[in-house]
């Protein structure tokens, strides 16, 4: 009995490891022979991908960005699947027809046979299907988040997305931006350089043809006094919408193409692209890639008003791996600290996600957010524009980032000096 049993496990893990090989063991050769075909193109296609991607990056994740190439990969992945699976079931009954001396017979030794070359069939099944769950969910992505587009805009050689961190949430009223930045990449080098945008800058510049002009003739953004940046998308959204009457077929919204514009004016930056993530849809992200390891400065309080009250536990000092709730709070937190300390800290989230993770791993994971709820991130970045961006961050991982934050003593929020603002910007994009 046990010769049979050993004779059994090893017909199922060759049956396993390479699809076919059983039939053509026994004899079988057309069923055999096309299922060992199959497989072994799969691989050669799998190997042609990786290869191509590493030697060609912007054309491989070119086809990966692609909906349209998702579309057939979740449809010869479900082939696969179901294909394996008769295979599989095939061999199962080829190793319960094999004459063996057992010790025990009737049902007993028809189980004994049949359910490992089941679980073995399902097994086989089971990794192509799932394939095509993460495929499916990574369509949805595409087709929900980005537009279809190969067109890539570019600004003097860079990638430039503006970067807006939002408040909404289910205890807040309308939607506020919490973080603004510019993230600018070198299409060349793939260095990144990271602007941190105060919600206090006042005085901001508007660039020729804003619609934002119409309310603010003189070219400066004017809402009346304390007319600060962070002021402006929510009141856009609210009181003067008609300003962007197409804002919605360029898959953005009014208070996006004002807080554009503006940061655009105040930089001196031709930002083509943004991408919008809310409060619930950052710390959704965090949780999907297993949390984040940073070093915290300084302790923090978590939940609680800015009085203190309420507080729930304390972010500490040194090394810590911090999930999504919590980097929220770390990122959010101004209790005990300024609100250009917080500035600083998003910054060094940011600088976490985008050279601490692997560019297919952020991406899944911002797929498997937005197919839990579509709302929390939103972007006009076209399916090129997302191509280059992953092929140029596979590319530069371990390249520093560079960072400038337009706060005190560089620059005065509430008196900026704009000629002095886009020198600063111009050094840090040199260095990034």
């Amino acid at each position: 009995m046990e010769s049979n049993q050993l004779r059994r496990a090893g017909w199922l893990i060759l049956a396993f490891a390479v699809p076919g090989s059983a039939q053509l063991r026994a004899g079988q050769r057309l069923v055999g022979g096309v299922a060992v075909v199959v497989w072994a193109a799969l691989w050669i296609l799998v190997g042609v991908v990786v290869v191509g991607t590493s030697l060609a990056p912007t054309t491989g994740f070119a086809l990966i960005a692609s909906s349209s190439t998702l579309a057939v990969a979740r449809t010869v992945a479900i082939c696969l699947g179901v294909f394996w699976l008769a295979v599989g079931l095939h061999t199962a009954l080829i190793i319960v027809r094999r004459p063996a001396r057992r010790s025990f017979s009737g049902s007993a030794a028809l189980i004994a046979a049949l359910v490992p070359a089941l679980i073995a069939a399902l097994l086989s099944a089971g990794l192509p299907l799932a394939a095509a769950s993460v495929l499916s969910a990574a369509e949805r992505t595409e087709a929900e988040l980005f537009v279809p587009s190969p067109d890539v805009v570019l600004a003097n050689g860079r990638l430039n997305i503006l970067l807006l961190g939002t408040d909404a949430g289910p205890d807040r009223a309308g939607r506020r931006t919490d973080s603004i930045s510019v993230a600018s990449i070198d299409v060349v080098t793939g260095r990144v350089a990271l602007v941190g945008v105060p919600r206090e800058l006042e005085q901001v510049p508007l660039p020729p043809g804003s619609p934002l002009l119409a309310e603010s003739p003189s070219g400066v953004y004017d809402c009346g006094n304390d007319c600060q940046l962070g002021f402006l998308y929510q009141r856009v959204e609210e009181f003067s919408p008609e300003l962007y009457p197409d804002s919605s077929s360029r898959h953005s919204s009014p208070g996006v193409e004002a807080v554009r514009d503006a940061v655009e004016g105040a930089l001196g930056l031709s930002i083509p692209y943004y991408l919008q993530v809310d409060m619930l849809g950052f710390s959704a992200l965090i949780d999907e890639l297993g949390g984040v390891d940073l070093t915290v400065a300084e302790r923090l309080p978590i939940d609680g008003d800015e009085n203190g009250v309420g507080v729930s536990g304390y972010i500490e000092p040194g090394r810590q791996h911090l999930d999504g709730t919590t980097a929220l709070w770390y990122a959010r937190s101004r209790q005990s600290t300024s609100d250009y300390d917080r500035m600083s800290r998003q910054r060094q989230l940011e600088q976490v996600l985008l050279a601490g993770q692997n560019p297919a791993e952020l991406g899944l994971a911002f797929a498997r957010v937005i197919d839990r709820d579509p709302s929390l991130v939103r972007t006009d970045l076209t399916e090129g524009a997302f191509a280059q961006l992953l092929a140029l961050a596979s590319a530069a991982r371990s390249t520093p980032v560079s960072t400038a934050e337009l706060t005190p003593p560089a620059v005065d929020p509430k008196n900026p000096d704009y000629t002095a603002v886009r020198r600063l910007v111009a050094a840090t994009l040199v260095g990034g």
